[in-house]
């Protein structure tokens, strides 16, 4: 079995994945208010916690992990009692920029195992998705941010704020380039951070692409070449 900064487990990436799966199909069914709050708070746990834990057996990594990600949890319990007030941000929005730093923190660590190796086995390919997942997210919540200082850096055909579920969809079609058009970056901040994260997109891509083309891959290849938790450390 395989023993990265992944731990033991054959596929420790998996239940991030499946978290990050299950926030982003569940998101747009969720009631509004304080339930809804609510049942958002319960999924971001739960990625958080499939997040930290992709970390174990790293030492001082899984230490910084869960202390990012128990700063994001806090901001958005902390904010989800405000919610009913006009002038509130919503907690989802506030909870996303809090996120940032966890979802960087566990992707750069999930890209830099997927990538460190001569071979590509399935462990390293579920960590590099995982990876592209969280960068969207993060990406989220950097838009979330903006909309948080200034209403109107995005805009859909819809009236209002946009929500964190409508910048998450604007993050992806961002990060994947297709770039349908219905929500449009208006302010000079956010069309900065739109071109920066499509670049990010092209580049993340086309650099996996080329690793897998390059290295041999299948679990024989990567029996023979040892994992240790030091081949992450700084």
């Amino acid at each position: 079995m395989s023993s990265g900064i992944f731990g033991t487990r054959r596929y420790p990436a998996l239940p991030l994945i499946c978290t990050t799966g299950a926030l982003l199909v569940l998101y747009p069914a969720l009631p509004d208010g304080l339930p809804g709050d609510a049942a958002v708070g319960v999924l971001m746990l739960a990625l958080i916690v499939s997040g930290v834990l992709t970390l174990r057996g790293t030492g001082n990594h899984i230490v910084i992990a869960a202390v990012l990600g128990a700063i994001g949890v806090s901001a958005h319990a902390v904010f989800a009692a405000f919610t009913h007030q006009s002038n509130a941000p919503r907690a989802e929005l506030v909870s996303a920029c809090a996120s940032v730093p966890f979802f960087t923190y566990v992707a750069w660590h999930s890209l830099r195992y997927a990538s460190r190796h001569a071979c590509l086995t399935d462990d390293r390919l579920l960590a590099a998705a995982s990876a592209y997942l969280l960068v969207g997210l993060a990406w989220s919540g950097v838009h979330a941010l903006f909309t948080l200082i200034d209403q109107s850096s995005y805009t859909s055909p819809g009236e209002g704020e946009l929500d964190w579920g409508e910048l998450v969809y604007f993050s992806y079609i961002t990060l994947t380039t297709l770039g349908y058009g219905d929500v449009t970056p208006r302010t000079e901040p956010a069309q900065a951070a739109a071109t920066i994260e499509a670049i990010t997109g092209v580049f993340f891509l086309g650099l996996l692409v080329a690793r897998m083309l390059a290295t041999p891959q299948g679990d024989e290849a990567a029996r023979a070449i040892p994992d240790h938790p030091s081949e992450v450390s700084p």
